[in-house]
């Protein structure tokens, strides 16, 4: 630039022209592809930050106990509308949050669902010695009421999107030596579910709520099961 003149890119057509090749940077192949990231994590996680600890009011009425609240407690708050609220995390962090209350069911506005994930009843990085997958965060939060073993304990949200898929099967392969227990609804879907878990785990076990479609139904009496649907989530 100093002995021609002209700016970067000029001088790049210089040194191409001098060297007789093209610029290029080595790259890496095989790596696995980045899970996409939120419009804005660092807006996410400062919004997570300011929410309440857990009024457990909501989780008491679907039949978890104290200690089961407890024992998720790092994982859920209570955001400014008062709805009950469950964090997703992929491999970069934290992604958005699962949104539970009377009525309804949402996700956070501008957040991907990834994997609900618990580390219960286990030290600090120690190696989980059983995984639990269900289908949401109150089915894996039942499911831990009715087996407190401790487990990494996990759930997505409903549908499986591609990307929850490939982060599901990287957590599953991670632990080869840990138990799988597959806790998914007792219906088609969650058969299909267990079946997508059995493909990556074949050691995978099946465990079906006793009562019920799933493993909350399974803490409340048939006349408390039902809860009104279709609502629109409250926004975020």
């Amino acid at each position: 630039m100093h002995r021609q003149g002209g700016n970067l890119g000029h001088a790049r057509k210089a040194l191409r022209a001098a060297t007789g090749s093209g610029l290029s940077f080595p790259t890496a192949p095989g790596l696995p592809k980045p899970p996409p990231t939120p419009r804005d994590r660092t807006g996410l996680v400062a919004q997570w930050h300011g929410f309440a600890p857990c009024h457990p009011a909501y989780l008491e009425a679907r039949g978890l106990s104290a200690a089961t609240i407890a024992a998720f407690a790092e994982r859920i708050r209570t955001d400014e509308r008062g709805n009950t609220v469950f964090r997703h995390d992929d491999l970069s962090g934290l992604s958005g949050w699962e949104v539970k209350n009377k009525g309804f069911t949402g996700f956070a506005r501008g957040g991907r669902k990834a994997l609900f994930a618990a580390r219960v009843g286990l030290p600090r990085l120690a190696e989980p010695k059983r995984l639990v997958v269900a289908e949401s965060a109150l089915d894996a939060m039942s499911y831990h009421q009715h087996d407190p073993a401790p487990a990494l304990v996990l759930s997505f949200a409903g549908g499986l999107s591609p990307e929850q898929g490939e982060l599901l099967a990287h957590v599953l392969t991670r632990h080869p030596a840990a138990e799988i227990v597959t806790a998914t609804d007792a219906d088609e879907q969650g058969e299909v579910f267990a079946a997508l878990i059995l493909a990556h785990r074949p050691d995978a076990t099946r465990a079906r709520p006793p009562t019920g479609k799933d493993w909350n139904d399974a803490l409340r009496p048939p006349e408390a099961r039902h809860e009104a649907g279709a609502a629109k989530p409250t926004p975020i």
